[in-house]
């Protein structure tokens, strides 16, 4: 049954592992977690639980959308989410790169992709400028330029985000 947009929900699939490295599988589950644990407290920004994400792919409806856009397109409209969040992650421990997409609802399509790299030592900070590419494609054009907000850590972006709400607020 298909859901309600809301504006503030982030669907992330897990991340396909397209690797050898047999030690970087747990990234396949554990990165929608890692973003979703970045992410949080971020009053603009809900990540749907991964149950209702794994639950949802099963669907026959969703899984017949065959293609990546078209299980995304799926998801938009069966969880309600505003966006659809997918990735990769190539290479090794010692060098992986990870590659992120979104999907909008609000019809704009498929967002230019964000790649970062690194051992898998730096993780945390790895995840941490994913959910800042994230957090900064939810500002809305007119609030600031995604040039201006894309090298902002993490904690500078919740804060410019939450203080845009509160003022919204009055």
């Amino acid at each position: 049954t298909p859901r309600r947009t809301s504006s503030r929900l982030i669907a992330v699939l897990p991340f396909e592992v397209l690797s050898s490295d047999s030690s970087l599988t747990f990234l396949r589950d554990g990165m929608p977690d890692l973003i979703a644990a970045a992410l949080a407290g971020t009053p603009q920004v809900v990540v749907a639980d991964q149950h209702e994400v794994s639950s949802a792919l099963r669907e026959r409806a969703v899984a017949a959308g065959a293609t990546r856009s078209g299980i995304a397109t799926a998801l938009l409209r069966r969880l309600g989410a505003a966006r659809v969040v997918s990735g990769s992650i190539v290479g090794s421990s010692r060098r992986l790169i990870i590659n992120l997409r979104s999907i909008d609802s609000a019809g704009s399509g498929e967002r230019p992709a964000v790649q970062v790299a690194g051992s898998i030592d730096s993780i945390a900070v790895l995840v941490d400028r994913l959910a800042s590419a994230l957090l900064a494609g939810t500002v809305a054009p007119d609030e600031a330029h995604l040039s201006d907000l894309a090298g902002r850590s993490l904690p500078a972006l919740r804060s410019y985000v939450r203080g845009r709400s509160l003022y919204r607020q009055g």
